[in-house]
């Protein structure tokens, strides 16, 4: 097994709840754990970013199928790399709905993007760094929008 990472972004086709991507996750969660497939799927303001770590013939597998999935559009594979440690450790699937964004979400960011362990945080610093840009521009983006709707 090559042991990858892969991360893209997308869009949503239509405004999703949060019902829509509890499932997706929970979905996901259950599919990974049986193919030893790990990730983090953000969301927020109908775009997507997802960190997807496992055997790469796997996770390429699975890019392909969501490039599929109507709930997205436009697509972009960010990185595809071969990885010496997984981020996400044993998480099948992880969520960070930038929408619902609270504490509790902050103090789980804080602990997934710049707590993680030193050597699992250099593996991947880039990565996590995309991610946490990410996370600025979304909530940034809801910030805006929140002035110009008052």
């Amino acid at each position: 097994m090559q042991l990858s990472q892969l991360l893209y972004t997308s869009f949503a086709s239509q405004p999703m709840t949060r019902e829509e991507i509890d499932e997706i996750v929970r979905k996901a969660q259950c599919n990974n754990s049986q193919q030893l497939i790990t990730g983090l799927l953000l969301y927020g303001n109908g775009r997507f970013m997802q960190l997807l770590e496992g055997d790469e013939q796997l996770i390429v597998k699975l890019y392909n199928k969501i490039a599929k999935d109507s709930r997205h559009k436009s697509l972009d594979l960010v990185v595809l790399r071969p990885a010496k440690k997984r981020i996400m450790g044993e998480w099948s699937m992880g969520l960070l709905n930038l929408e619902t964004y609270g504490l509790d979400q902050e103090i789980e960011l804080r602990e997934i993007l710049f707590d993680a362990p030193r050597e699992r945080r250099n593996e991947g610093l880039d990565i996590v760094d995309t991610m946490r840009e990410f996370t600025k521009a979304v909530n940034s983006t809801a910030r805006t929008r929140e002035v110009f709707e008052a």
